[in-house]
């Protein structure tokens, strides 16, 4: 049923991991409409009580697909398909949010960008010890959107935010946990 999403269901959880390992699970437009797909059918899995959001061994998310050709050349496309590829990320990001399950992010390596953004619409983060996040976008000349800044300056205040987007550092588990991003800090290879 999906191309670039791996699920497992045991016991009342649903394991979905990130699956496009050569491109360090970055998210094409297609992974990025599976994922909102299937946040969307969670609220007809009345049997889940929890939905952990897991990527590789040593990589969460890279984030955003940049190398995508379909991403960058919308200009001859119908304007309302402009108009889907310019919001998936903020749909996505929307869609887990509102995923009646717990929803968990299970982080090994590095959430990045909108990785992190999604991350951050999950319920709660775990991170392995050797974990960093970063949101890069602006130093790449990107707005920080998807509605990341409300979802950071809620968990981590608005001067630590401000910190992390504007100077686009990459924060370890320890400090992001300290920070409030992250709930739970393990041993590497423990998160998922």
């Amino acid at each position: 049923m999906y191309k670039h999403l791996l699920l497992e269901a045991r016991d009342g959880v649903l394991v979905v991991r990130l699956n496009r390992p050569r491109q360090r699970n970055a998210l094409s437009l297609a992974l990025m409409h599976e994922l909102t797909e299937l946040a969307l059918e969670c609220d007809l899995r009345d049997e889940m009580r929890a939905i952990v959001l897991a990527g590789g061994p040593d990589h969460f998310c890279a984030g955003a697909d940049l190398r995508e050709p379909g991403r960058w050349d919308v200009g001859a496309k119908p304007l309302a398909e402009q108009r889907r590829i310019a919001n998936a990320g903020y749909r996505l990001c929307a869609a887990w949010e509102a995923i009646p399950q717990v929803t968990l992010a299970a982080i090994e390596g590095y959430a990045i960008g909108g990785g992190g953004a999604l991350a951050l619409a999950c319920d709660w983060r775990i991170a392995a010890e050797n974990a960093f996040v970063s949101f890069p976008e602006v130093s790449l000349g990107m707005p920080l959107t998807w509605g990341t800044i409300h979802r950071l300056v809620q968990l981590a205040g608005p001067a630590q935010a401000k910190r992390l987007a504007i100077l686009c550092e990459r924060v370890g588990a320890r400090e992001a946990h300290a920070a409030g991003i992250l709930d739970e800090v393990v041993p590497a290879g423990g998160a998922a």
